[in-house]
């Protein structure tokens, strides 16, 4: 944790100190990976060339499916290992997923997804039985649910992408990135992650 905060009040002072750093280039500026500082510091995009590679390559549809998901909506790995059929509403055409175990406070949240993507929803909810099921990773038990599934991930993704500073929580920053570029507004950004 000191290593973060340290890399964070660092990048700061260079930032702001630097006269040449254009501030409305939001998208050069790196997020950090707390829970995971030790080996990447600073995470990076996944260049869509690398995802379509995941994607292509990786055979664990599971898995596939939480690399979309975090495309679609910004989730974190934990928070898309925790979803349940209980956690997706639809209204009219729209689905809106909430999240209801999180990181931090403020990740409780309902996000709303574009109705072009609805099929993957329901293809996950045409799976699942019971309200109180994981939509993914069924087999897997409650007890160290979480860490056993990042490494499995993580494990996948190494495969293919070698970078240590790409890691699944790049996939949130992407999401991110295109929320900017489509000017959506900071407030909804905000609320979106």
């Amino acid at each position: 944790i000191n290593k973060v905060i340290k890399n964070f009040f660092e990048s700061l002072r260079i930032t702001f100190s630097n006269q040449e750093v254009n501030l409305s280039d939001i998208d050069k500026i790196n997020i950090f990976l707390a829970e995971n500082s030790s080996k990447a510091n600073i995470v990076k995009e996944i260049e869509k060339e690398e995802i379509e590679e995941l994607l292509t390559k990786i055979t664990d549809k599971e898995i596939k499916t939480s690399i979309i998901i975090s495309l679609l909506l910004g989730l974190r790995i934990g928070e898309i290992f925790n979803l349940k059929k209980e956690d997706i509403k639809k209204v009219k055409d729209n689905y809106f997923i909430n999240v209801t175990k999180s990181k931090t406070k403020s990740g409780i949240r309902t996000i709303p997804l574009k109705n072009t993507f609805n099929f993957v929803v329901e293809e996950l909810l045409l799976n699942t039985k019971e309200k109180k099921e994981f939509l993914l990773f069924k087999e897997e038990k409650e007890e160290n649910r979480d860490n056993i599934l990042q490494k499995r991930i993580m494990y996948n993704i190494r495969k293919y992408i070698k970078e240590k500073n790409k890691v699944f929580h790049s996939f949130r920053k992407n999401y991110t990135q295109i929320l900017y570029k489509n000017n959506v507004e900071e407030l909804y950004i905000k609320i979106f992650l």
